[in-house]
């Protein structure tokens, strides 16, 4: 549906101090942000190697240390390798159920990569926030009205990529659709046409 990409400048002493742990901070910074409505349940690293698929939440502690573990491997084969990986997981938003609208857990509503270039002469990583379904607009793709739930989870989407611009010391930097001639983005949400 839509995706935001925060653009990250690193810090070149700490990246030298804290190395890969600094990127790490990062992702757990992201699910602290997030954690009220996302839990991350897979996560992927370099050539789609797969770290952990679980039905129930990775902690923090558990993906720094895999991650880390990972991209120092990876790092020891190729000098030229800059860490990234790919987080999904369970999103908690409002959902019609058979009760009525509650929240409910979605998978795959909403993914993050994590992307680095820690050799460039200015350091930087990108954080990008894609979302996979039509539950954050007011009406869905085909035309159905969703004004309620929409303006609800839309509401929290923007909040969200709010913060994560600000406690990240980042700047969303672009963000676009595959669907253009149907959603309106701007840079903290999406509409329908």
């Amino acid at each position: 549906m839509g995706s935001w990409t925060i653009t990250i400048q690193l810090n070149r002493e700490k990246l030298s101090a804290y190395g890969n742990g600094y990127l790490t901070d990062i992702l757990v910074d992201m699910m602290g942000i997030m954690g009220d409505i996302f839990v991350v349940t897979r996560v992927e690293c370099p050539y789609k190697y797969t770290l952990f698929d679980r039905i129930r939440p990775i902690t923090p502690g558990s993906l720094r240390e895999a991650l880390e573990k990972r991209w120092e491997m990876m790092g020891s084969k190729d000098s030229d390798f800059s860490p990234n990986a790919m987080i999904y997981g369970l999103t908690y938003v409002y959902a019609f159920t058979v009760t009525g609208m509650s929240r409910a857990l979605i998978p795959n509503a909403l993914s993050f990569r994590l992307d680095s270039e820690i050799k460039a002469e200015e350091p930087m990583a990108t954080l990008t926030v894609s979302t996979n379904c039509d539950i954050w607009m007011e009406e869905t793709i085909n035309g159905a009205d969703n004004s309620i739930m929409g303006t609800l989870n839309g509401d929290l989407l923007s909040e969200k990529l709010e913060e994560l611009e600000k406690r990240l010391s980042g700047k969303i930097t672009s963000y676009g659709t595959g669907f253009d001639d149907v959603i309106r983005m701007n840079k903290y949400g999406l509409r329908k046409k």
